[in-house]
């Protein structure tokens, strides 16, 4: 019995219970309550409803759902902010595939077929394969039974032929799984930063990748080319290396990807509007958008043209007046009955829908009424471009913003989503987009602000049609702003509202997603209108960023004789040997790339296990995990090579990163170490004590040693002197390796033995390196074959920016002083 009614009345009254309806119910009161409403004859008692706050005009509105402005002082901290940033691509290793055949989608340039020349010649078994894309059956007959697809067949497509190559894609997805699924844009190599056409539907392949990675245990990439700058060799070897990116953009036969590093919005320049300027805001009666809405209108009074799918009545029907939203499911099943004929749960939940659609609705207009701006809603389809001229017409003034909020989801995964459920949300976004822009002219626009999604940035289980979409939101912001449009592409991280329930708010708590906060949102959003910032913006989502590498991750450095001035300048006994300062700089960069919103604040607990003699194609693999910091963040690195039955641990060591950058010290003085004359010129150490090459000969002047220490004035170096891809290092292997040098020829002077570096307690670099530098060198007393010295690098104007502490050597008569480790 269920508060002194027997279950067999329900039975007999054909009462319908809703589960869904019953998992809202949060005691068991309210279940009680819920199905005593459902009973014949039970009395439909109304609740009292909440007053609305009055608010004068002029004045900040409050409403049922959103927190009271209040000041900003008292406010709500601002929501976590990225910005979208390229940087050079990890080295990667090779990934594996099944034996099987390889289908290459043809496209309209020529790329698939050469692609599959190169790939043939390796001895791949290669099907280049051109269906009909508009027909699902066709697109899967043409990959299914491949190990691996790759759709090159949007690249040099445009207009309705672009929109069919794009679906099929997806279409393509929907016959796998697959060991591997590549798309391939040709928006210049680097997603849309460099492109200046009009073809922004392509960036759409990219949130299918990124969809794709997270359904499924197969490999997914988004590659972006230059097909002003193909190397097509390239293309073929990027199909085949895992750099642990998602993203990777190719021009020519250089890589890059895309990161978000942490970033505070730059200061407000001005107001994007004047007061008075028509907004037009699609899905901004409504949801988070209204939040928007609402602060737009506070602080820069324009008048509003809000956009929604539904037409909007004056009052509630007479079956939901003075019912509060708890009640309305139990009096729409009892207005439903009254109208003969047995309602279901999705009736009812179809009437309830209509009514807290528009109350919302309702509650939007007069708080944003209240500001003190005008407002008004329009029902419309956002996807009817004369729909919307007319409602713009109504108004009489030219759009001056424009605010595309609209958008629908319907989850599933690839190989389960319907068809007509993939265009209806990937419709509303991307021709709903377009239908705006054709009743906006650009000419117009002072700004555009778009609602993406982290979904869009990072790829979501279950959303590769909403994740597709808001890519093309993000490239056609790019297109905006070259045209002189304040036009920001937000990818914005759950909200604390709107679709996320109780439910799912700790779903996202578990998985270190925080959510933003309705106010703090808001002001996020208007913030970024109003500065002079980037276009593509992250705000809260993952944490890390969505950062894959951040947990963990290996790259695989590839040496050869060939590899760089740094080994074939670096020979024992005509060998290349892998310098330890360069493993140092591999290890600080890797932190880098994996945490680029922090700076590199040093190394602890470097240990030279066993060196490095470089093979023919030898491989080394750098991995690392996270670690206790003594900063911000700390990565525990190693770095191994195969063995016979386990790996070879060469090198270890931790990098800490800080959220800042560190501050550089004054030199206090060196305490006399330098204070008698080194025996020999420079030019002579480096022919008789030391190996190294030309690009390693550091040492410019020796000013002097002593009993405990040496000084000396060494070089710095840039990585294209070294043969080393990019411009500037983390560290400076020169600089480090030639204050190594430095220990060596204090050893040789003061024992008579060779020596070789075998450990570092910490390295701190406090600044970059540029343009000379003076090393002092202090050592320990030791009377054994091991020591240690610590070291202050100081820059020409007596700042200290690098410091060495703990470092070791080990001496032996029979040494040669190579650094090749124990």
């Amino acid at each position: 019995a269920l508060d002194g009614v027997d279950a067999e009345v329900i039975f007999e009254a054909h009462v319908e219970l809703d589960n869904d309806v019953l998992a809202q119910l949060q005691t068991l009161r309210a279940v009680v309550d819920h199905v005593k409403g459902l009973l014949p004859g039970a009395p439909l008692v109304p609740e009292p409803v909440a007053a609305r706050p009055k608010v004068q005009a002029g004045a900040v509105a409050v409403s049922q759902s959103l927190p009271n402005f209040g000041s900003l002082a008292d406010a709500a901290p601002a929501p976590e902010r990225r910005e979208v940033n390229t940087i050079e691509a990890p080295p990667g290793h090779r990934r594996s595939l099944r034996r099987g055949f390889l289908a290459l989608t043809k496209d309209l340039s020529g790329i698939a077929d050469a692609l599959a020349d190169v790939l043939t010649a390796s001895g791949h078994d290669v099907r280049v394969v051109s269906p009909d894309w508009t027909s699902p059956d066709a697109v899967a007959a043409a990959v299914r039974d491949s190990v691996a697809v790759v759709h090159l067949a949007a690249i040099g497509a445009s207009g309705a032929d672009l929109s069919a190559r794009i679906r099929g894609a997806f279409l393509a997805a929907k016959a796998g799984p697959f060991d591997l699924f590549v798309t391939v844009s040709d928006q210049g190599g680097a997603f849309s930063a460099s492109a200046s056409d009009d073809r922004s539907e392509i960036a759409a392949l990219a949130g299918l990748s990124k969809t794709l990675a997270h359904e499924w245990d197969g490999a997914a990439l988004a590659l972006d080319i230059d097909p002003n700058h193909l190397d097509v060799q390239s293309l073929a070897d990027e199909l085949f290396l895992d750099r642990g990116t998602l993203e990777v953009g190719l021009k020519g036969s250089t890589a890059s990807t895309l990161v978000t590093e942490l970033k505070p919005v730059g200061p407000t320049t001005k107001a994007p509007i004047a007061a008075g300027d028509l907004v037009v805001v699609s899905g901004g009666a409504r949801g988070v958008t209204s939040e928007v809405v609402r602060e737009l209108a506070r602080r820069w009074q324009p008048t509003l043209l809000l956009l929604g799918r539904s037409a909007l009545p004056d009052t509630d029907p007479s079956w939901a007046t003075g019912i509060p939203e708890a009640g309305l499911l139990t009096a729409a099943v009892r207005h439903l009955a009254s109208q003969g004929g047995k309602p279901s749960p999705k009736e009812a939940k179809k009437l309830v829908a209509a009514v807290t659609g528009a109350r919302e609705v309702r509650a939007t207009l007069a708080d944003v009424r209240a500001t003190g701006a005008l407002v008004h809603y329009a029902s419309v389809d956002v996807r009817d471009a004369d729909g919307l001229s007319a409602a713009i017409a109504t108004i009489g003034k030219p759009v001056r913003g424009l605010i595309h909020g609209a958008g629908v989801i319907a989850d599933k995964l690839v190989l389960d989503k319907p068809i007509d459920a993939f265009d209806w949300v990937y419709n509303v976004k991307v021709d709903g987009l377009r239908a705006l822009l054709a009743a906006c002219p650009v000419s117009d626009l002072r700004f555009v602000g778009m609602f993406s999604s982290v979904a869009g940035r990072y790829g979501n289980r279950g959303q590769c049609d909403y994740s597709m979409a808001n890519e093309v939101l993000t490239r056609t912001a790019h297109d905006l702003s070259r045209a002189g449009v304040r036009a920001v592409s937000f990818d914005w991280g759950p909200w604390a509202g709107g679709m996320v329930d109780p439910g799912l708010k700790a779903q996202f708590e578990a998985q270190g997603v925080p959510l933003i906060e309705l106010e703090p949102g808001a002001r996020a959003f208007c913030d970024e209108l109003a500065a002079d910032g980037p276009v593509e913006i992250v705000i809260g989502g993952p944490k890390n960023g969505g950062n894959l590498l951040a947990d963990g991750g290996s790259e695989v450095h590839t040496l050869s004789a060939n590899m760089g001035r740094f080994l074939t300048d670096h020979r024992i006994d005509g060998k290349a040997v892998l310098p330890a300062v360069m493993v140092l700089e591999w290890m600080a960069r890797a932190a880098q790339r994996v945490r680029p919103e922090l700076f590199f604040a040093g190394l602890r607990d470097f240990a030279v296990l066993k060196g490095v003699t470089v093979d023919p194609n030898a491989e080394l693999t750098l991995s690392w995990t996270p670690t206790k910091a003594t900063s911000t963040a700390a990565y525990a690195f190693e770095l191994t090579s195969a063995g016979k039955r386990m790996p070879t641990v060469h090198y270890r060591g931790t990098v800490d990163l800080s959220a800042e950058e560190a501050l550089a010290e004054t030199f206090p003085g060196s305490n006399g170490l330098g204070g008698q004359p080194y025996p020999l010129p420079v030019a002579q150490a480096y022919q008789e004590r030391l190996f190294h090459g030309e690009s390693l000969r550091g040492i410019k002047s020796i000013t002097g040693m002593s009993d405990h220490g040496i000084v000396g004035t060494l070089g710095t170096s840039k990585p294209k002197s070294m043969d080393v891809q990019g411009e500037h290092w983390a560290t400076d292997p020169l600089v480090l390796d030639s204050t190594l040098q430095l220990m060596v020829l204090w050893v040789r002077e003061t024992t008579g033995k060779s020596a070789l570096p075998c450990g570092l307690g910490r390295y701190r670099q406090l600044k970059p390196y540029n343009g000379d530098v003076q090393a002092h060198l202090s050592f320990a007393p030791t009377k054994t074959a091991r020591g240690t010295f610590d070291v202050t690098l100081v820059d020409s104007s007596g700042q200290v920016v690098g410091v060495m502490e703990g470092a070791e050597y080990t001496a032996n008569a029979g040494m040669n002083g190579v650094f090749v480790g124990r």
